[in-house]
């Protein structure tokens, strides 16, 4: 699977938004954690960010924090472009929403969200801060609100 990063990135998404269809896929790939690959570019931050959930959801909160904070420096250094940067902000906000994170673990920076509201007004920044707290218990809601915030990398 890490030969095709967005087969890899598609195949988690689907575990994380319908894992009763996948109990079996998702203990198999949990398993192999050990072996798990990974890179620096796009998709890899969204399938740690995946990863992070399935791991969360398996009990394994330093795993699923360690897995984001791959995601963040994936899309978080100071040579990502601004669409990596908006992906790495709402990301966080998600993780944080249900816990994977607190909010203090987050790294938002306030001017590249400025920078954001400059350069790619679409972006829905107002979805970000006021960030529904719902979210944290209803899977499908909280995919939902991704594809809107996301929805280049959602659809």
């Amino acid at each position: 699977v890490s030969e095709y990063p967005y087969l890899h990135s598609l195949m988690l998404k689907a575990c994380c938004t319908h894992p009763e269809y996948f109990v079996d896929e998702i203990d198999a790939y949990i398993s192999k954690q050990r072996v798990w690959k990974d890179a620096v570019h796009h998709p890899w931050g969204l399938i740690n960010f995946y990863r992070a959930i399935l791991l969360y959801r398996n009990n394994n909160a330093t795993g699923a924090k360690e897995s984001l904070e791959r995601m963040g420096e994936q899309y978080g250094s100071g040579q990502s472009g601004l669409t990596l940067q908006w992906i790495k902000n709402v990301l966080q906000q998600a993780a944080s929403s249900i816990g994977i994170i607190s909010e203090s673990d987050m790294n938002v920076d306030t001017d590249i969200l400025k920078l954001l509201q400059q350069k790619m007004s679409a972006v829905p920044i107002d979805l970000l801060i006021n960030w529904p707290p719902e979210l944290a218990e209803d899977n499908d809601k909280l995919f939902d609100h991704l594809q809107v915030c996301l929805p280049f990398n959602f659809h």
